[in-house]
């Protein structure tokens, strides 16, 4: 599928069963600050896939949205029922992030 540019890929809340690979274009990773304005964490290019560790989320604590005209491909995760292994880190609730995946600030690196 091609994602148009400035369009989301995936947004904040969404449930996360699947992750992206960008084909062609420009995508990035991106958090909508409360005053409206857009926070770009990360930029994806072609051979980028967006956000592996998102598994361990129930939902989508950021956005991914093309910059450009951006054909990407999505690989699903398997139900559970069907793959005991298919997530091996326990989801956190919608709404909150897993303390293990938040990164204090080190200085100097």
């Amino acid at each position: 599928m091609t994602v148009p540019a400035r369009a989301d890929l995936i947004r904040e809340g969404d449930p996360t069963d699947g992750i992206f690979l960008i084909l062609s274009g420009w995508a990035c990773r991106c958090k909508v600050l409360p005053d409206g304005e857009r926070q770009i964490t990360a930029y994806f290019i072609p051979g980028d896939l967006c956000d592996q560790r998102i598994f361990g989320l129930q939902c989508m604590d950021h956005r991914i949205g093309a910059l450009t005209a951006a054909p990407v491909t999505v690989s699903r995760r398997r139900p559970s029922s069907t793959s005991p292994t298919a997530s091996p880190v326990l989801p956190a609730p919608c709404g909150g992030v897993p303390s293990w995946t938040r990164r204090s600030h080190v200085s100097g690196s």
